[in-house]
């Protein structure tokens, strides 16, 4: 299938072709995606990979139950704004710094 198709409704000679290509994204990469956020925990790991809010990943996390990884997620996010302090909002720094101290107590 040809990812770079565009189709418009406006010609229904091209309705087929376009509900062909939605059905097969869809399949392809919208439930797939889908799939690996259903749950806290593969939300959370989505998160700290892409290297974007650790302290909504360690929120996640603790949703899940799960107390080191929560903890981890934090500092892999502490450690990011080490090798890079202007990648991200201040307030990402300080919602980390909160969440260690209320829920770890550092």
């Amino acid at each position: 299938m040809d990812g770079e198709a565009h189709h418009q409704l406006v010609d229904p000679a091209q309705s087929a072709t376009v509900m062909h290509c939605l059905r097969h994204n869809l399949q392809a990469f919208a439930l797939p995606w889908l799939e690996r956020l259903s749950n806290w925990e593969n939300a959370a790991l989505s998160l700290v990979e892409a290297q974007d809010a650790h302290a909504r990943a360690c929120d996640f996390y603790l949703m899940a139950g799960q107390q080191e990884k929560a903890l981890w997620a934090l500092n892999e996010g502490l450690a990011y704004w080490k090798k890079n302090p202007g990648a991200s909002f201040p307030e990402e720094k300080e919602a980390i710094a909160l969440r260690m101290e209320k829920y770890f107590n550092a």
